[in-house]
């Protein structure tokens, strides 16, 4: 108390105009301005939220027909997926051409079958996992791909020399068009032979597959072979007859003579 009574009075008055000054000052650094910060991020917040919420209100007014349009892609979707086989076989693939030639009545003379080859993988990469590679990145991406349980999508190609009327050309495209597995005529050409009136020439054929989804895979079914395991070689047994039951059947042996005729001399006068 002496040392403030010894202070001027008007260095006492600037002492405390100082002291508010830097409490006014603290008090703006550190309190007003994080209390203001917090205050803008609880803005930019509340503008978010309300966003979110105005979206969802949309949403919610929205909500049949929303589930309608889902419930439509869904069925869309199963249906594009139920033209995928779960696999690609060559032994199904000739059955396919096969059945092609006789509902076309067309000759196929030459049949030439591709390798599977990967079209599609989640992995965001096209690669052949059926076929091993050199480069150690493309084993692991290959070994990935196939253990991964992901859907993936193969194509094969299938290219066929034939010989064909213009009828049974267009019964081809529409039965390669109507068929229940997705696949499409990548390419054709065909030349006119003027004496014998027949289309010839070659057809590429693109099948595909998605694997990793829960549809079972049929196998070819070919025509004229019998399937089963009751009896798998096609043996079979041949029976023995016991010569004592045959001794001991009587029999008759009945002895036909030929009837006498008796034929009677006709004379004719002349």
């Amino acid at each position: 108390m002496n040392i403030l009574r010894r202070i001027p009075r008007r260095q006492l008055k600037l002492m405390v105009v100082l002291i508010s000054l830097l409490l006014v000052a603290g008090s703006y650094f550190f309190g007003f301005q994080r209390l203001n910060k917090k205050a803008e991020a609880l803005k930019k917040e509340n503008i978010t939220l309300t966003s979110e919420r105005n979206e969802l209100l949309e949403k919610n007014r929205n909500k049949e027909t929303m589930e309608e349009e889902i419930e439509t892609m869904r069925v869309k979707y199963d249906s594009l997926l139920d033209e995928f086989p779960s696999n690609l076989t060559q032994d199904k693939n000739i059955m396919f051409i096969y059945n092609l030639a006789k509902h076309a009545k067309m000759e196929v003379k030459v049949i030439s079958l591709g390798e599977n080859e990967l079209f599609y993988s989640p992995f965001g990469y096209v690669s052949t996992p059926t076929e091993p590679t050199a480069d150690a990145s493309g084993a692991a991406e290959i070994t990935q791909a196939t253990n991964s349980g992901e859907m993936l999508g193969y194509k094969t190609r299938v290219t066929i020399s034939y010989s064909s009327s213009y009828d049974g050309l267009k019964q081809c495209i529409n039965y390669i068009n109507d068929y229940k597995d997705r696949m499409n005529v990548a390419n054709f050409n065909a030349a006119f032979d003027q004496t014998s009136g027949i289309l010839s020439g070659t057809m590429v054929i693109d099948f595909y597959a998605l694997s990793g989804t829960d549809k079972p895979f049929e196998d070819a079914v070919i025509e004229s072979v019998p399937i089963g395991t009751k009896n798998i070689f096609g043996t079979f047994e041949i029976p023995i007859v016991d010569t004592e039951d045959l001794d001991s059947e009587d029999v008759d042996i009945e002895d036909t003579e030929p009837e006498d005729t008796d034929t009677e001399d006709i004379d004719t006068d002349d």
